[in-house]
């Protein structure tokens, strides 16, 4: 979890137009989600819901909705996040 003064420093360095356009993507994205999307943040080790996720299908960016992974690519961790071989084309 990004500590509360790490992201009130990071809305800190936002002009008022880039601030509109992170509040606009707060409302389209989970609290996870913006963390790590828009703040660069991370989930925390061991917590993520796709760790152990091997189900048939594809990966998609929950930003944009583009397709990243494919279910071939993903392999076994033990580093703690989801890992991938390699990337759809």
């Amino acid at each position: 979890r990004m500590k509360q003064d790490a992201a009130s420093q990071w809305w800190s360095t936002l002009t008022p137009q880039q601030a509109a356009v992170e509040r606009e993507w707060q409302t389209k994205l989970s609290p996870l989600q913006f963390k790590v999307l828009r703040m660069k943040g991370t989930e925390d080790i061991n917590s993520g819901p796709l760790l152990h996720w091997f189900a048939s299908g594809s990966y998609a960016c929950a930003g944009c909705g583009a397709l990243l992974y494919d279910d071939v690519h993903k392999i076994p961790t033990t580093c703690g996040w989801p890992a991938f071989k390699d990337s759809r084309p």
